[in-house]
């Protein structure tokens, strides 16, 4: 399946999009927004939330009234992000140079996205250029599954995954084991990383 493909299958689901996430028990936009919250300990932040879909996952960083920037390439779920109070909304590829200033945020929110990442080493390169010293990194990564598995999405051993993120970038500070999704009879689960620059 194509980017062009991907990104039309995520605007037509946009309309449903957060039922299917919680009737589909996916845990990270509850626990790794509330994990860094409770590590800024502040009344006050920017958050830039990549691959921000319908703005589920920055819901908690929104009710506290902080700043939040959120980036998707599907224009369908930046129309339903706009119902929620983001700041900014941009819908482009965040695979793209992300047009927003470096060193300028406290946390980013990176849930659902390396699935479908061609460089998730450039990617993390950028994620840590617009975090400030200190700054929190919350992310999924889906685990490396059979050698035949039914959907087409990037995979990562824990091994492979932790390699990324490590190399002089970020500190692992927390590691679970969640499960993401069934598609198509296929149990999917992932890595889910708290992290800090």
């Amino acid at each position: 399946m194509g980017s062009e493909d991907i990104k039309l299958r995520f605007s037509l689901a946009a309309p449903a999009y957060d039922n299917l996430v919680v009737r589909g028990n996916y845990q990270a936009h509850r626990w790794l927004p509330r994990r860094i919250l409770s590590e800024l300990k502040t009344d006050s932040a920017e958050i830039l939330d990549l691959g921000c879909g319908t703005g589920l996952g920055s819901l908690p960083f929104l009710e506290k009234g902080f700043e939040v920037t959120g980036i998707d390439f599907a224009e369908g779920m930046i129309r339903r992000a706009a119902h929620r109070p983001f700041k900014r909304l941009i819908c482009q590829d965040i695979e793209s140079e992300l047009p927003v200033p470096d060193a300028a945020f406290d946390a980013v929110l990176v849930l659902g996205v390396l699935d479908f990442i061609e460089d998730p080493q450039a990617l993390l390169a950028q994620i840590s250029r617009k975090l400030r010293s200190g700054g929190l990194c919350g992310l999924t990564a889906p685990q490396r599954r059979s050698e035949r598995p039914v959907v087409e999405i990037k995979d990562y051993s824990k091994d492979e995954i932790e390699r990324l993120l490590t190399r002089g970038r970020f500190e692992i500070m927390e590691c679970r084991e969640i499960f993401g999704c069934e598609v198509e009879k296929e149990k999917i689960y992932y890595w889910e990383y708290l992290l800090r620059k």
